[in-house]
């Protein structure tokens, strides 16, 4: 299974700076720009939680998960 993060994807449309998202979210902006780059497996649930509601979205609109290939 493979799990594509959207959260540069929802940062973006949001229109909020990462400045803005550091005061809502209390995660340092370097931080913010960093967690938007990684793969899913490294980003923690708290971080979507608090970066879901910054943005007014729910967590699911954070990542998609791609079907899992059977060979």
């Amino acid at each position: 299974m493979e799990i594509e993060m959207k959260i540069k994807q929802q940062i973006e449309e949001s229109g909020l700076s990462f400045e803005e998202l550091e005061q809502i979210t209390g995660i340092k902006k370097e931080d913010l720009k960093v967690i938007q780059e990684l793969p899913a497996d490294e980003v923690l649930l708290h971080e979507l939680v608090l970066i879901a509601d910054a943005l007014n979205v729910r967590i699911e609109n954070l990542f998609e998960v791609k079907k899992l290939k059977i060979i």
